[in-house]
């Protein structure tokens, strides 16, 4: 047998039998197109429901289209959105349909992408971001009285600018009441918050159509306010001047009564030890039981006494408050019941100073104690119970601006930066403590670092007061969910007006975006010199919280160091120096580098949930950063 023959089959081999060609031919027929079993179909029911979703998706969404330029999306597809929401809630409910079938977990629930969620979701938000509900009726099932009136003045105005279309002086005389009237209408409905995208672009091409392409305006008829605003600025000059003198003697006054203040020091200083044997001589003929009934005199004696070894600066870099203030506070104080003042000899004016100087400072408790001669725990007592004091009989003294307040806010920020209507801006950093232990979830308070600390979130007015503070919050938190946890965040979203009366919040990147929280636009690169001037006017605006919350921890050193297991405590600790700020401290009106948190965060347009912003938060910004050339001509000719 030669080697060729020994390799060549035999002619059977290479023929497949009719049966096995038949297997092997249903094998590599089989493709995603095959029927699945029985058990894996879907119910015939569930797709007849899954074609009506086709139909009226569909339906919608060319609506949608349809009626994009101009704007008419809510008046001619509520019908199409109705027939929508009903098939998907179908679709969508628990129930169960023919054959004890649920159609949410055969069309819904199958698979990771979740399709049919996810094309109703995207066209819900339209819907939403719209505010369709706003210009129809309770079921959405036909437009409110409202929007019908005001689309009939906005058509009377259309027809008067139809009809002097080629004769613009005529229009601006005879449409103007028409146009007043409009006006008025929608100022009021914006109030209300009855406007949808519809009215709100059909008044935005009215008005343009007004200005640009006829232009008109409509003058001030009002003169009273003119004329106060003349009559104002001819007396600026007397009011100058006047608030000079006045300013002046103020400044001696204070400076005559420091005086008094230096002098006192330096004589207890000069006479520390007489003092010192005066009052041990005293406690030696004196019963201990009768310390209390010391006079307010020989209070002050101990009170210096305790201070023999500093000089007014060490005093001020110590305790930050002047001694002044200090005796204020002390008197503020002095009625409370204090529980942790146990101590032979120990007076609220020894709680006061121990508890500034452990504030102030971040000298370790043991330390503070051995300063002041008493026992650590009783330094840690008294430190919290000092900051409930001060948290509970000073509240106050951290409020948010109204009424005339607000209106000076909103001035100071308009002169200091430019931005107009802003009434507060926000700020945020990390407050360290130990692992709390009053709290659910401690972790979420821990960094990569194994570290633990709240977040603080401040509301500062223009001149870097404290109107709103928050530090309860884990620091893993992202600002935008602790802004809509705290009692700023809750009433922006139930009643923006009653909060802010018509102005609004600045914040950065990290929060969301709407009518009534402004925050600078996305740079990717591409940004216009008038969103570039708004952006860094936002950035020169959050330098004003960010600055005082730098200050506030210069000030009060233990921020950096809190030794507290309690979220409570820490909370209190924070209120208590930023209550002391505002009452006692100067604010500190020097540009600083807007100070961001040690972790940056991303921006909220870039969470899975985030979103670009509200409508109303996208024309607003877009409007101030339009008008900022022209306001700051307008600055300038005021001030020149």
């Amino acid at each position: 047998m030669s080697g060729d023959s020994a390799l060549k089959l035999p002619p059977a081999a290479n023929v497949i039998p009719v049966k096995q060609a038949s297997i092997l031919g249903s094998f590599y027929s089989l493709s995603l197109q095959s029927t699945f079993p029985e058990d894996l179909e879907v119910n015939e029911y569930c797709v007849e429901l899954l074609h009506i979703y086709r139909q009226r998706y569909v339906t919608f969404a060319n609506c949608l289209v349809t009626y994009a330029r101009p704007v008419k999306i809510c008046q001619n597809c509520y019908t199409g959105f109705n027939s929508l929401n009903e098939i998907y809630a179908n679709i969508s409910s628990d129930q169960s349909g023919p054959g004890n079938v649920s159609c949410n977990d055969s069309l819904m629930r199958s698979d990771r992408l979740m399709l049919l969620y996810t094309l109703f979701s995207n066209l819900d938000n339209i819907w939403i971001f719209a505010k369709c509900s706003q210009c129809l009726a309770e079921h959405q099932e036909a437009l409110t009285n409202d929007t019908v009136y005001f689309m009939a003045t906005l058509n009377q105005s259309l027809s008067c600018f139809e009809q002097y279309q080629r004769n613009a002086t005529e229009l601006c005389k005879d449409c103007k009441d028409s146009y007043k009237r409009l006006n008025q209408l929608y100022g009021r409905m914006q109030k209300n918050q009855t406007l949808c995208i519809d009215l709100e672009d059909a008044m935005n091409m009215t008005q343009r159509l007004w200005s640009k392409t006829f232009n008109c305006l409509l003058p001030r008829e009002e003169t009273v306010p003119v004329i106060a605003v003349s009559s104002f600025m001819l007396f600026l000059p007397v009011i100058f001047y006047l608030s000079s003198f006045l300013h002046s003697e103020q400044k001696k006054r204070k400076l005559i009564h420091h005086s008094y203040d230096v002098e006192d020091f330096l004589f207890f200083k000069k006479n520390a030890n007489r003092k010192r044997r005066t009052l041990r001589m005293k406690l030696k003929t004196e019963p201990s039981d009768n310390l209390q009934s010391v006079r307010e005199d020989d209070k002050r004696h101990v009170f210096n006494a305790v201070l023999q070894s500093l000089t007014i600066s060490d005093f001020k870099s110590h305790f930050q408050l002047t001694p002044t203030q200090t005796e204020d506070l002390v008197q503020l104080l002095a009625p409370c019941k204090w529980t942790v003042i146990r101590e032979e000899r120990w007076t609220v004016w020894h709680a006061v100073l121990a508890s500034l100087w452990a504030l102030s400072t971040q000298e370790s408790y043991h330390s503070v104690a051995n300063r002041f001669r008493i026992t650590e725990s009783l330094i840690c007592d008294q430190l919290d119970e000092f900051c409930t004091l001060v948290a509970s009989h000073l509240a106050n003294e951290i409020h948010w601006p109204q009424g005339e307040e607000a209106e000076m806010s909103v001035v100071g920020f308009f002169s200091n930066v430019g931005l107009p209507d802003t009434l507060c801006v926000a700020g945020t950093c990390f407050i360290p403590c130990e692992k709390p232990i009053d709290v659910p979830d401690p972790e979420a308070y821990r960094d990569p670092n194994g570290s633990y600390s709240v977040k603080l979130m401040a509301f500062c007015n223009h001149k870097g007061r404290f109107t709103y503070v928050s530090a309860e919050h884990p620091r893993n938190w992202h600002n935008s969910r602790i802004l809509s946890a705290t009692e700023v965040g809750k009433a922006l979203q139930e009643d923006p007006v009653a909060l802010l009366h018509g102005k609004h919040i600045i914040g950065n990147s990290t929060f969301a975006l709407s009518e009534h929280f402004l925050t600078p636009f996305p740079d990717y690169a591409t940004l216009g010199q008038k969103k570039v001037c708004y952006n860094q006017k936002v950035q020169s605006s959050l330098a004003v919280a960010q600055g005082s919350i730098h200050t506030l921890r210069s000030c009060f050193q233990r921020l950096r160091c809190l030794q507290q297991h309690s979220v409570c405590q820490t909370s209190l600790a924070v209120k208590t120096c930023c209550i002391l700020y505002n009452k006692f401290l100067k604010t500190y009106n020097v540009p600083v580098d807007c100070i961001e948190d040690e972790v940056t965060q991303k921006p909220f347009h870039e969470l899975p949930y985030g979103h670009s912003g509200s409508l109303g938060g996208i024309s607003r910004r877009q409007d101030i950063a339009a008008s900022l050339g022209r306001t700051t001509k307008k600055r300038k000719c005021m001030y020149n």
